[in-house]
């Protein structure tokens, strides 16, 4: 008999429940690392992004609070997206594939580049308000 994906071997027994077990407890563990380490990077991307707004960009602490607002609501709502597009349209695969690209290219241009562009060089640095008296901070 062919071997036909998504069946079972009739020659052979199935697995033995030990056997999927195992492989229940190694995804669950996979799993809930993987959801650690992306709560952290968001979760300390936040508090970092509060405390560089306020200092470095002399936004007041309420329209910082409401930016870093934004972006934990955005980052909670896009798994959403992501998967009403993966159970519509593009496949599981596919979507991880395209979520993946997305995920490293935003990053780095929207969060990493700017945020060292803006430390290394001062020319990219927003003026200190010490060297400008008379004027007040922009929101």
């Amino acid at each position: 008999m062919p071997y036909v994906i998504g069946t079972w071997n009739t020659c052979s027994p199935p697995p033995s429940p030990t056997h999927h077990l195992r492989h229940l407890t190694r995804r669950r563990i996979l799993w809930t690392g993987n959801e650690t380490f992306e709560k952290l990077g968001t979760l300390g991307t936040s508090a970092n992004l509060l405390v560089y707004l306020t200092t470095v960009f002399h936004m007041k602490s309420v329209a910082a609070a409401t930016l870093v607002t934004v972006f934990n609501g955005t980052t909670s709502l896009t798994p959403l997206l992501g998967a009403f597009l993966a159970d519509t349209y593009l496949g599981r695969y596919a979507t991880l594939g395209a979520a993946s690209v997305a995920s490293f290219l935003v990053c780095y241009h929207f969060e990493v580049l700017p945020f060292s562009l803006t430390s290394f060089s001062r020319l990219l640095r927003v003026c200190s308000m010490k060297s400008q008296p008379n004027k007040t901070p922009r929101e």
